[in-house]
């Protein structure tokens, strides 16, 4: 989730003012003028990439925190990576990685569909791109939140519930 909250907040900000300039300069009115479908050349990729690469991300980012608490708790505490690989064995379980992953998909996809929507909406020049940027944001990082809550509900008491 953190990891989503953090792309969420740069990713979705970008799609945001990226749209919401050409929505304010005319750009999308023109593409529809010549028969180009903005959602299918504008929204379809960024939803997508999002979709399928944030959980890349967070897999990168699960990477990262493993070797990270290896290294403070050999610096800090003393603790071999010997024992802390025993350690992570014995609390690892691979509904939790699933179940994470599952809900980064969701959060891809909220992402760039809060960055596309509120770029598409834009109006009212350079100001209203940067209040598009923020409702991107802000509505981009409560719903992971909200979908969080719900999706880990569903995955972790219904799917993966213990016998």
């Amino acid at each position: 989730m953190l990891t989503a909250l953090v792309v969420g907040g740069r990713v979705s900000a970008s799609i945001a003012a990226e749209l919401g300039t050409m929505r304010v300069t005319e750009q999308i009115d023109a593409m529809e003028t010549i028969a180009i479908d903005p959602v299918e050349y504008l929204v379809l990729p960024r939803v997508t990439a999002a979709t399928v690469m944030l959980p890349v991300l967070t897999i990168f980012s699960d990477l990262l925190a493993i070797l990270g608490a290896m290294v403070v708790a050999k610096i800090s505490l003393s603790v071999s990576f010997n024992t802390f690989a025993s350690g992570l064995k014995l609390l690892f379980h691979y509904q939790d990685l699933i179940g994470g992953l599952m809900k980064t998909f969701v959060f891809g996809f909220i992402i760039a569909f809060m960055g596309c929507y509120n770029g598409f909406v834009t109006e009212g020049g350079a100001e209203g791109v940067g209040i598009a940027t923020m409702k991107a944001v802000v509505s981009s990082c409560l719903l992971i939140l909200i979908s969080n809550y719900v999706l880990a509900t569903l995955i972790f008491r219904i799917i993966f519930a213990p016998a």
